[in-house]
């Protein structure tokens, strides 16, 4: 999912390349207008190295899930998943948590990216309520995601007694 979903957001890059006019909203206010503007080149300059950045910040995430050292790993439950047992188990839950995340974030760049070359060309660009909506979603979501992480996920079985069953199967 992760690689798929940079795939599309460089595919929107790449698509912005093209359909961009000179002159590209940049940043906008708390009320979705454009309140400043750029040139087509740095606009992509600028969202390429933002993407390589957060592409880069995941990535590196996942990969010290996967091989980084458990001290610095903060769990719920640390005694349970910190076991020999359960450490291997813990690494593809942290991985796989971490690719979920990422491309939660990715897709939410790619609406802002779709959105920014839809109303770059209107004398006034504005993003509209729909991207409050959006921008609302992705935070609950996250949230909620976390919420899950902590209650669920990441809770030791039952049985405090079994050290190599673990809770999300």
């Amino acid at each position: 999912m992760f690689t798929t979903t940079v795939a599309a957001l460089v595919a929107v890059l790449v698509w912005s390349a093209v359909t961009l006019p000179e002159r590209v909203p940049q940043h906008y206010g708390l009320d979705g207008q454009a309140d400043a503007c750029t040139s087509r080149t740095a606009y992509l300059v600028g969202a390429s190295i933002f993407v390589a950045v957060m592409v880069t910040v995941f990535v590196g995430c996942a990969h010290l899930a996967l091989r980084g050292d458990l001290e610095w790993f903060d769990v719920p439950h640390a005694d349970y998943w910190k076991h020999p047992d359960n450490v291997d188990r813990l690494r593809r839950m942290a991985a796989d948590d971490v690719w979920r995340l990422g491309s939660a974030t990715l897709l939410l760049l790619i609406a802002l990216g779709v959105a920014t070359a839809v109303v770059a060309d209107d004398p006034t660009p504005s993003l509209g309520a729909w991207w409050d909506v959006l921008f609302v979603a992705y935070i609950a979501g996250a949230v909620t995601w976390c919420w899950y992480l902590v209650k669920r996920r990441y809770a030791p079985p039952k049985s405090a007694t079994d050290r190599s069953a673990p809770a999300d199967q």
